[in-house]
């Protein structure tokens, strides 16, 4: 038998002998049997190799680390058709930020893009933090709540529990003025850039002139009372003076007409709808409010609050109006702004 043939059938053998234990067989007796079909064969002391003449590096045995990772690169992904088989399951909020409270938002779930009620539902909170709880597809929040945290809604399908989806809610403290903002903003749809003044501050800065903002927080509506001050943004709570604050969202208006606008603050502030002035309660002051008016037709108009604190320890900024049709001022409510 010439080397080649040698090592040819030596290493079919080898690999019979691997596959066979791997499927359970005997090993002892396999072994004895393949050492006996290797003895069967004549003898041959010119080509009898030795463990030296014989290369068993691993490109000869298995492929090289090189070509398994060309093998690996080339495969390329399954293209998974689409059908009910890989359909997801979905779940969402209307709102993924709510206040502590007993606040309500609905939840909703889809398997496939088409609504599903075959789910059940699981609320996770934090070790020790109240989960809140869901009812008739509403997500009411904890009664009572000192410090923000997240709850984790999970739905899982009843017919197939393999299909699962979960979401994200944050919840916040009632008392918490300026909230940390969310990808929807839905829940507070007022965003406020806030930028740290000079002090001595006594007017409105010109916002253009700021490089950066100190602090991004998120607002439901301007319904701050005057009070004390010393709670502070999210990642700058210490920022309690000294600071200015510009916010922006849409007003939805429902009747068209003249509506008037009430802007109380301490210290300044003004109002923009549409790019214009409507209110000037601007300079350091004592908590005042400054009236003005503005037509607007039905739809969203861009609004703009610009605001101000000096010395600390107070605070207010509430924004009042009068609609067409009615006498008295009210809140501008929460579900006037939108995102």
């Amino acid at each position: 038998m010439t080397l080649g043939k040698s090592l040819s059938k030596h290493l079919c053998l080898s690999l019979f002998t691997s596959v066979m234990v791997s499927c359970g067989a005997d090993t002892p007796a396999f072994q004895e049997m393949s050492m006996t079909a290797l003895s069967d064969q004549p003898y041959d002391a010119e080509n009898t190799f030795s463990p030296e003449s014989f290369d068993n590096s691993a490109d000869v045995v298995v492929a090289s680390e090189e070509d398994e990772l060309m093998d690996e690169n080339a495969v390329e992904p399954l293209d998974i058709p689409e059908s009910e088989e890989f359909s997801d399951l979905t779940v969402d909020v209307q709102e993924s930020q709510l206040r502590f409270g007993s606040q309500k938002t609905s939840v909703s779930t889809s398997l496939g893009g088409e609504q599903t009620d075959d789910v059940t539902y699981q609320v996770l909170a934090p070790e020790g933090k109240d989960p809140g709880k869901i009812v008739d597809n509403t997500y009411v929040s904890p009664a009572t709540g000192n410090e923000a945290y997240e709850v984790q809604i999970v739905a899982v399908s009843k017919s197939d529990p393999t299909q699962t989806s979960s979401t994200v809610l944050k919840l916040e403290p009632q008392t918490q003025v300026f909230a940390g903002c969310t990808g929807d903003r839905k829940g507070f749809p007022i965003k406020a850039d806030v930028f740290a003044l000079p002090e001595d501050t006594s007017r409105l800065p010109d916002f253009t002139m700021f490089a950066k903002t100190s602090a991004t927080a998120c607002m439901e509506a301007f319904q701050i009372p005057n009070r004390a001050w010393s709670d502070g943004f999210p990642g700058q709570p210490n920022l309690i003076e000294w600071f200015a604050i510009r916010a922006t969202s849409n007003l939805t208006i429902a009747k068209s007409g003249k509506h008037y606008f009430k802007l109380n603050a301490d210290d300044g502030a003004k109002l923009y709808i549409n790019g214009q002035l409507v209110v000037d309660n601007d300079g350091q002051h004592a908590e005042r409010a400054v009236v003005g008016s503005i037509n607007l037709g039905v739809g969203q108009h861009e609004i703009v609050v610009e605001y101000f604190q000096g010395p600390r320890y107070h605070i207010a900024l509430e924004l009042f109006w009068k609609t067409p049709g009615s006498s008295s001022y009210t809140y501008v409510p929460a579900a006037a702004f939108k995102p």
